[in-house]
């Protein structure tokens, strides 16, 4: 599988190593990078080089601002850089050892607005939905890095940081808890418990962008170490609840926790599938035939599941006495 992010871990090293990076913009041939390294070192503490690239200084620099304001310095990381990195299909990465976040330089996407819109425009599905990733906002590539950051620094402040390079190497349990993960953000978050998190942090965050990268949202909607409890009061209930519980044991570390409960849920998942999901898949399919547009395998069945999920996330109390405990 061809991953286009990367978060590089050593499973050994859980402090952070920080190392100075100088100015690398000119002032001369690329005035906007080099005044953007200047204030991310005055605003953020973060030493940054963009090596005379504006448009990667100025989406970091709006990415930072977004990241500070809602979720706070502590969740930054130390570095940034425009990095040589030989994979071409690396697009950035987030290495908490020394707690960097790395630009693939090479990747021409990152020139301008044009390109890197083009780029993301590649990861549309045929219904025009998100496919590797949660979304195809420009800023996406530089969220999800910081997205790793911020989980990472969570994880740290509840002295237990070593556990991130746990997450990448634990899938999402149960094969249902991963399509779900898969349909409601994106394939790359079904690949670990590290991805889902920033996948997740991603969208919620670029759902609440304007076309000038404001977040506009509430900052108390992107508090994960809570948001199962306070928005579901300890019952789940659909495929969103899913998604929201298994959110709050992942940014608290807690994987025996998610295993645990990914277990229970795929009863209650499957509960649901026996009491609602047959006629409802029937009557979409019925609907999808009469549409000749729709008629490709592919096509159906993603237009199934995602009507499906939209369905029981509006059936909040499907009685069947589904408290997780």
């Amino acid at each position: 599988m061809l991953l286009n992010f990367v978060n590089l871990n050593n499973q050994s090293i859980c402090t952070n190593q920080s190392r100075k990076i100088s100015f690398t913009s000119s002032k001369w041939l690329a005035p906007k990078a080099y005044r953007i390294e200047q204030s991310i070192l005055s605003n953020y503490g973060i030493e940054s080089e963009f090596k005379n690239n504006s448009f990667m200084a100025e989406c970091v620099e709006k990415t930072l601002k977004v990241f500070k304001d809602n979720f706070g310095r502590w969740a930054l990381p130390s570095n940034i850089e425009a990095s040589e990195i030989n994979d071409t299909h690396i697009y950035a990465y987030y290495r908490s050892y020394d707690d960097i976040v790395a630009i693939n330089k090479n990747k021409k996407c990152f020139n301008n607005e044009d390109k890197l819109k083009q780029e993301m425009r590649k990861h549309k599905n045929l219904f025009f939905l998100p496919d590797w990733f949660s979304t195809i906002h420009p800023l996406h590539i530089f969220i999800h890095e910081l997205a790793h950051s911020a989980h990472y620094h969570n994880l740290e402040r509840m002295g237990n940081p070593c556990s991130l390079a746990l997450l990448r190497y634990t899938m999402i349990p149960t094969s249902i808890g991963r399509l779900i993960a898969k349909f409601k953000l994106s394939k790359y978050a079904a690949t670990n418990m590290n991805e889902f998190m920033a996948e997740r942090i991603t969208k919620d965050v670029i759902n609440n962008l304007t076309s000038q990268g404001r977040y506009i949202g509430n900052a108390k909607d992107l508090n994960y170490s809570k948001i199962f409890e306070n928005k579901w009061n300890y019952r789940y209930s659909s495929p969103q609840a899913y998604i929201d519980y298994y959110t709050q044991q992942v940014w608290n570390g807690d994987l025996e926790e998610a295993r645990k409960t990914g277990e229970k849920i795929e009863v209650y998942l499957k509960k649901i599938d026996s009491q609602n999901v047959p006629e409802i898949v029937r009557q979409l399919q019925v609907k999808t035939k009469e549409k000749p547009l729709l008629g490709s395998l592919a096509k159906g069945l993603s237009s199934v599941f995602e009507n499906v999920t939209s369905i029981l996330d509006k059936k909040n109390n499907l009685r069947l006495g589904n408290k997780l405990d």
